[in-house]
């Protein structure tokens, strides 16, 4: 059910009020810098996180509910109504980017388990490839998926360092959320072995003690200025009529399967019963119509 309702708001879990400006005291910009948000909602998270870090900034969004994107487009600079996944987004663009993706599987399997591959896992490593050489990435999402060994191995691999602090209580005890600040994005080297299960032990339960609870930070990491040139950030819109064509051509009413689950026999077609039917079998045919019966004189 929890899931169905998660599905139902688009995976939209907005971050606490209280929590925004405590993400902000992390960073420090000299200069204007472009910071974009994979998950963006109607706005709010972003805009305030800019303004408590202080400096000029041009604000990128991308939201898949068309309600929530027309209200994050009256207060950020340019936002996307579609899906993360599917934005055309320029490599190197933005100088940080906020993230806090939906907490799903994804509909992709992972060829090494066979599992659905978490959204939480795909969105971290597709938007590290839009940061500038030392760009940042502000992560919110479940402890239990530091434990997924391809997104540990990707932070380790990418980042010159990684910070993990869990949400404060109460919130915390809502889906057990942390931040993880991934700080310097840099070419990616292949990480060690003991500091990709530094960052997978996290998930683990006796581990929660060990995660320091996110407070004000008295160290401030530099957010790069935003990067010179032209750079795309767009996407394609989808026709109502290109989804009623695609909705055809995957359509299952042609199938087989679909023919014989939903397979009505005719009314007067003969029955062919797989062993010799009794008197009760009859009855119940008799009573529900489908077979019928003719009277003579009397008898039936």
């Amino acid at each position: 059910m929890a899931r169905l309702e998660s599905q139902g708001k688009l995976g939209y879990y907005p971050t606490p009020e209280r929590i925004v400006p405590i993400l902000s005291t992390y960073f420090k910009a000299p200069a204007p810098f472009r910071a974009a948000d994979t998950s963006v909602g109607t706005g709010e998270a972003l805009r305030d996180f800019v303004a408590y870090i202080g400096q000029e900034a041009e604000t990128w969004g991308v939201e898949l509910s068309p309600q929530r994107a027309d209200k994050a487009k009256q207060i950020l600079d340019v936002v996307l109504p579609t899906d993360f996944l599917s934005a055309k987004w320029d490599k190197g663009s933005t100088s940080i980017i906020y993230n806090n993706p939906p907490y799903d599987n994804s509909h992709l399997k992972d060829p090494d388990t066979g599992r659905y591959v978490r959204l939480e896992r795909l969105f971290v490593v597709r938007a590290t490839q839009y940061l500038v050489r030392g760009g940042h990435q502000v992560i919110i999402i479940p402890r239990e998926q530091l434990g997924d060994a391809p997104l540990a191995r990707h932070l380790a691999g990418s980042y010159e360092q990684i910070i993990v602090r869990r949400f404060l209580d109460p919130e915390y005890d809502a889906f057990r959320q942390v931040v993880i600040f991934a700080i310097g994005k840099k070419k990616y080297q292949t990480p060690k072995g003991d500091s990709v299960q530094a960052i997978a032990d996290l998930a683990l339960s006796e581990a929660v003690l060990g995660i320091p609870t996110l407070e004000e930070s008295t160290q401030k990491f530099t957010i790069p200025a935003t990067p010179t040139g032209n750079f795309k950030f767009e996407y394609t819109p989808v026709s109502p009529e290109t989804f009623a064509n695609v909705a055809a051509e995957v359509s299952p009413v042609a199938s087989t399967a679909f023919i014989r689950e939903t397979y009505v026999r005719p009314l007067g077609t003969a029955i062919y019963p797989a062993v010799p039917e009794k008197i009760g079998h009859i009855s119940m045919e008799i009573s529900s119509g489908e077979i019928g019966a003719i009277r003579f004189g009397g008898i039936v």
